[in-house]
């Protein structure tokens, strides 16, 4: 998929090189994708494996604050797997702001993320 991507923003500045919103554009269109699958797999409206992807804080060895509805981010040792669904969706899912992430429909979630990206 990361190969799309830079094929897609490489074909974009050579259409037009004064226009690089568009890239911005396509890397929100790509954030919305993840972050509205990761809510789908914490609210368990997507198949096992990809629910399978991601821990909840809570649901792991320590404890904090500030981890009501965070993930935990793997740690990764090689760009493949911060190029990964896990590691990226996890990081932008942490991103977000609580009142997002606390959502309680899909389309709240969508509405309330468009406004943020």
């Amino acid at each position: 998929m990361r190969c799309r991507d830079t094929a897609k923003r490489k074909a974009i500045k050579i259409k037009n090189p004064q226009d690089w919103g568009n890239n911005r554009k396509l890397r929100n269109r790509i954030n919305n994708k993840n972050a509205s699958m990761v809510f789908k797999s914490f609210n368990g409206l997507v198949p096992e494996y990809l629910t399978s992807k991601f821990i909840k804080r809570n649901e792991s060895n320590y404890s904090l604050r500030d981890s009501v509805s965070k993930l935990v981010v793997p740690c990764p040792r090689t760009n493949y797997l911060k190029n990964s669904f896990s590691y990226s969706g996890a990081t932008l899912w942490n991103s977000l702001p609580c009142s997002i992430r606390e959502s309680s429909s899909l389309n709240q979630f969508k509405r309330l993320l468009y406004k943020k990206l």
